[in-house]
């Protein structure tokens, strides 16, 4: 955590590109910290009406095992935080 008690974590992207099964996949994202147990990311939506319309992530375009990979956070209908990848043709939106 920060200062003002953001907490902040890097996705070694090489990695997920490197394990890319192909196609379209969904990633649980559950860090652990120092071999503890695993927590699974979510986000609290009590007040929010429609959480997919203020939940947009931007998706990060790499090299993948094919051409390209996109990846993009999104939530689940359970409001937990997956990684969403998918084969791309690099230079393409």
């Amino acid at each position: 955590m920060d200062q003002h008690a953001d907490f902040r974590t890097t996705l070694p992207v090489d990695v997920v590109a490197e394990l890319q099964p192909g196609g379209e996949a969904l990633w649980d994202l559950r860090p652990s910290a120092y071999g503890g147990p695993e927590i699974r990311l979510a986000m609290l939506a009590g007040d929010v009406v429609a959480p997919r319309d203020v939940s947009v992530f931007p998706a990060l375009r790499c090299a993948g095992p094919g051409e390209g990979l996109s990846l993009r956070p999104q939530l689940t209908r359970d409001h937990d935080l997956v990684l969403r990848t998918a084969d791309t043709v690099l230079g393409r939106p």
